[in-house]
């Protein structure tokens, strides 16, 4: 599994016995970032509410766990076993004798983790259905006569498997005819060309 080297040097803190006396803080830091991700707790009541990290410097308590946090998703984004992590962690010069008990951890949760991992995007709204209404204007505040129709529209969509934000908008039917044209250019633009 290939890291950058910020991660790398963060891991590479839990193996150091000046900033982490035991391999039970890093067993600590690793059930916290599990049960951040996992949405149980928020960051400060996991890491503030554990006594083996009370005496880890706060900086250096956040570099390791940023890292932790990063080899967590980007292990469980590819599927990676146990032995995987721990080989990472090796490799980041922590012992065999911290690692184990880290990639234990990650072993346990990897399936809740996926589950987070695959209900989280950063992808646009699909519309999915349309509704529009017809109003007739005949006057308003200022005008005595108008005499023109404007259409409601709201379109329906869905994010990330489920309902997204519904879109409402009003357009005249010149502002409909020059949406429908912008839509049927973008979608000959998407067609393959043929050589």
């Amino acid at each position: 599994m290939e890291l950058p080297a910020s991660v790398t040097g963060g891991l590479g803190l839990l193996g150091n016995k000046a900033h982490f006396a035991t391999p039970a803080a890093g067993v600590a830091l690793t059930k916290a970032a599990v049960s951040v991700l996992l949405k149980v707790t928020t960051e400060a009541e996991a890491v503030d509410g554990e006594a083996a990290l009370k005496g880890v410097d706060r900086a250096t308590l956040k570099q390791a766990y940023a890292a932790l946090v990063s080899l967590l998703l980007e292990a469980a984004k590819h599927n990676k076993t146990e032995a995987d992590v721990k080989a990472a962690l090796e490799d980041a010069k922590v012992s065999e004798d911290r690692a184990g008990p880290i990639a234990a951890v990650y072993a346990a949760e990897i399936v809740e983790l996926r589950t987070v991992l695959s209900s989280t995007g950063f992808g646009f709204p699909h519309v999915v259905d349309a509704d529009w209404r017809l109003d007739y204007y005949m006057k308003d505040n200022q005008l005595e006569k108008v005499n023109q129709p404007v259409y409601l529209i709201r379109l329906k969509t869905e994010q990330n498997g489920g309902k997204g934000p519904d879109v409402q908008f009003s357009a005249s039917l010149e502002e409909l005819q020059d949406l429908v044209n912008t839509l049927k250019d973008a979608s000959r633009n998407l067609k393959p060309v043929s050589i």
